[in-house]
Order: structure tokens, then sequence, then C-alpha cells
């Protein structure tokens, strides 16, 4: 965590926290892991985007979950509503599977367009990719790459993945045979597609 994010988590939390560290950023938010001093407990802090508050209610979603039990579901803690427009809601670190989009190339080798190659797919949410500077993926500026190329649907139930073309010159699964615009196919675990060209290769993967 850098030292403006840090400061940012001290305003909006307090110092009650330590030994944070993030695991993952999806379209909507990043999860964390951390330390609660007060209990001497490990948590996950979930942390959705300003630009997204208001369109979910998380403390209604957290008073939900507060009422079910159930082995996969995680025990809420505490939803905080901070003044700098950041929800966080504090959980317990009960495992699940996470599953990621990988770039299966060194992001630092294509023109430095990339600023990291792994993005977490949030269960059950659509991740696009494309050029639009409002993607969860940006591609680099090349016009044979769609501002909105292509979407990921992650189905954590059935453990599978539902990608969707959506542009003008294409997307290719792993085999070279290219995606009919607008007809879902399915992916698996490990599976493999890619954007435009072979230079742009996309992985999903499911980890405990």
């Amino acid at each position: 965590m850098d030292y403006n994010d840090a400061s940012q988590w001290t305003a909006d939390l307090g110092s009650g926290y330590s030994r944070i560290y993030p695991l993952g950023e999806g379209g909507m938010g990043t999860l964390y892991c951390a330390h609660k001093d007060s209990l001497d407990v490990d948590v996950v802090i979930k942390r959705v985007k300003q630009k997204f508050k208001g369109r979910m209610d998380e403390r209604a979603e957290a008073n939900i979950l507060k009422t079910l039990k159930h082995k996969y579901l995680p025990r809420i803690y505490d939803v905080i509503e901070s003044q700098s427009g950041y929800v966080y809601t504090i959980m317990d670190p009960k495992k699940r599977k996470m599953a990621y989009l990988e770039l299966t190339i060194d992001y630092r080798e294509t023109a430095g367009c990339f600023s990291k190659r792994r993005w977490l797919l949030e269960p059950n949410c659509t991740i696009k990719i494309g050029r639009s500077a409002t993607s969860d993926v940006m591609m680099p500026a090349n016009n044979r790459i769609s501002r909105n190329h292509c979407e990921i649907f992650y189905n954590e139930k059935r453990k599978d993945f539902t990608i969707r073309d959506l542009s003008k010159f294409g997307s290719f699964l792993s085999s070279g045979e290219p995606m009919e615009k607008g007809k879902q196919y399915t992916l698996r675990d490990g599976d493999s597609f890619y954007v435009l060209s072979p230079e742009y290769t996309f992985k999903v993967v499911i980890e405990a």
C-alpha cells in the first residue's frame, strides 16, 4: 500500500488496523486483508470506489448477510461510509475460491500500456475489456481495438466464465477460432483467449 492510500485509510477508518495489503481489485472496488487490533482478528475489507457510492446499498447488503448463516457466507463486522466517499465493508476472511483474469505476457513488454497483469473477477459480475477509459481492463490506444471490445462474466456457482465479443475486429479463443460477435462462449479454469492478436492474450484462473 502506497503512502497516499495508507493516509486515506487512516483518515477513513482510524488507526485500529495493521498489516494491511490488497488482495485484488475488481470493477467496483478493492479487497484488502488487514488485522483488526481491537479484536485481534484478521479481516477482509471491501472498499467500494467513490464513483459507485449510491449505486449499491452496502449497508443493506451487510444487514442481509448478518441474518444468514452458511459456511460460504462471510461474517460481517461493520459497514463504514466515510466522508471521503469510500464505503468499507469489514468481514471475516472466510476462504472462498477467488477468480482472476491474467495477462499471460509480461505487461512491461507491451509498450507499458498495462498497469498490472491480474484483475479480480468478482462473483456474478461482468468486467469489460476495451480502449475506453471506463473499461475495467483498459487496452492500449489501437484503433482496431474497440472502446468496448469484449466482456467476461464469472459464474461463482458453476465455477466457469462467459465471454462475449462486442468488437469490429474480433476476439479469439486460444485455438485461434474467432468469436462470433454477440455470442456467448464458456471458458473454464485455465482457459485463455486473446483480444485482436496473440500479443494480448488473457487467461481466466480460479484459485483456492
